[in-house]
């Protein structure tokens, strides 16, 4: 497989979804799967390299009931660049498929650019801890390691068919209902970065030498790697991918610590 014949099968995702509009989820598994297939990828999850990173980079969004659809137009404009998020195909290959460069003195007519500022955006986060937290408090038949007689730490995995998943707290001696992927996909990530809290794990490491901050790909809540694209963006520096993990650029030391706050003291300075 090579980044190009993946760029390509994700471009003609992106298109196939942008005439299609608001599909559920399962379907877009069985596209990924097909292109998988049909352009000989040999990708062991097509759906995770093909469009999870389409949702991560603001070019498709959540629509509700295990549905996605395009993201509406949007134009980040910075200094001297602006990026141009569902409104141009024409590309040069170098951004995100759905991604494209402007000119900051010749924006296209619509939509209106808007000017983004990570810190502004961070300090609306809740921690992760809050969000598990407000989920509702586990019924004692949700978990089958409570029936049991024994928990563990952290995300439960279903006792059976149609269970709720369930994130424990042995210190608390709590539970808390995990919504549903189909309701809130967001749900699952927020849980993987506060396991890695309760269990003594980084959830990142921030170089203030280089301004680099280096975060995992699983577990990495949406909203939150949107945020942080954005000072890597506003220096024509994209975030490096790996598979595994995901490196954003130009990160002031503000925001580092910022987002420190959000993960629970979680990242190291």
């Amino acid at each position: 497989m090579s980044d190009t014949n993946i760029r390509r099968a994700q471009a003609l995702l992106h298109g196939w979804l942008s005439l299609r509009g608001t599909t559920r989820y399962q379907i877009i598994k069985e596209a990924c799967a097909h292109l998988n297939e049909s352009m000989g990828l040999g990708l062991p999850w097509p759906h995770w390299a093909l469009f999870a990173p389409l949702v991560r980079n603001g070019v498709v969004d959540f629509a509700g009931k295990g549905s996605y659809a395009p993201s509406p137009p949007v134009v980040w404009a910075f200094k001297d660049r602006a990026y141009a998020f569902n409104v141009s195909t024409d590309t040069d290959g170098t951004l995100p498929v759905g991604i494209s460069l402007c000119p900051p003195d010749n924006l296209p007519p619509t939509p209106k650019a808007q000017r983004l500022y990570t810190l502004s955006v961070l300090k609306a986060f809740p921690t992760v801890q809050e969000v598990v937290t407000s989920w509702p408090p586990a019924r004692r038949n949700d978990t089958g390691l409570e029936c049991q007689g024994h928990w563990k730490p952290g995300i439960s995995k279903p006792a059976g068919p149609g269970q709720i998943r369930c994130f424990i707290d042995t210190q608390q001696h709590r539970a808390w209902e995990m919504p549903s992927m189909q309701m809130n996909p967001e749900a699952y990530p927020v849980a993987v970065c506060y396991q890695r809290v309760v269990g003594g794990k980084p959830n990142g490491v921030y170089h203030q030498a280089t301004k680099e901050l280096t975060m995992s790909l699983y577990g990495m809540p949406t909203l939150l790697f949107r945020a942080l694209m954005v000072d890597g963006m506003a220096a024509g520096l994209l975030p490096s991918e790996d598979g595994r993990k995901v490196v954003f650029h130009n990160i002031p030391k503000s925001v580092a610590k910022e987002l420190n706050r959000v993960m629970c003291q979680s990242i190291r300075l």
